[in-house]
């Protein structure tokens, strides 16, 4: 089982998947355009529970408006691994990328404003694991820098 712990100021949620595969676990977002969406810390462990060691590992996510379409149409997040050998890092997509993504003056369930997004990890060993994937909506953004 890989468990995958992240908390926000309001609640914390531990997410366990029953088997290991190819495809990781669900998680859908809802991101404000402009706005920065994190840091979200996050811990990964092993099956027993043991941390995940991410020495030289590289983390990565992106949203994309379709799994093959550009990465111009979506953008990528940051990480900082914080206590590598512990398996724990924070994530976030700044604001400078959020603001790339389109929305819909309506409804962030529109199609406008519908992205896909994915997490996975490569180990220094070259091993990728996926850890996280779903769907993202986007709301759009009103006040603007002048």
């Amino acid at each position: 089982m890989v468990s995958f712990r992240y908390h926000s100021k309001r609640n914390i949620k531990e997410i366990e998947a029953p088997q290991i595969g190819t495809k990781g676990t669900e998680l859908d977002l809802l991101i404000r355009q402009g706005a920065t969406f994190g840091p979200i810390p996050a811990t990964l462990k092993n099956p027993d529970t043991s941390p995940v060691d991410l020495t030289g590992a590289t983390i990565r996510a992106q949203v994309r408006k379709t799994p093959t379409s550009a990465i111009g149409e979506g953008c990528s997040a940051t990480f900082v691994l914080t206590n590598p050998a512990q398996g724990a890092f924070t994530w976030e997509f700044p604001a400078s990328a959020t603001q790339t993504l389109a929305a819909d003056s309506e409804s962030e369930l529109a199609a406008a404003s519908t992205y896909v997004w994915d997490m996975e990890v490569e180990l220094a060993n070259g091993r990728v694991i996926p850890l996280l994937y779903g769907k993202v909506n986007v709301f759009r953004e009103v006040t603007k820098a002048v």
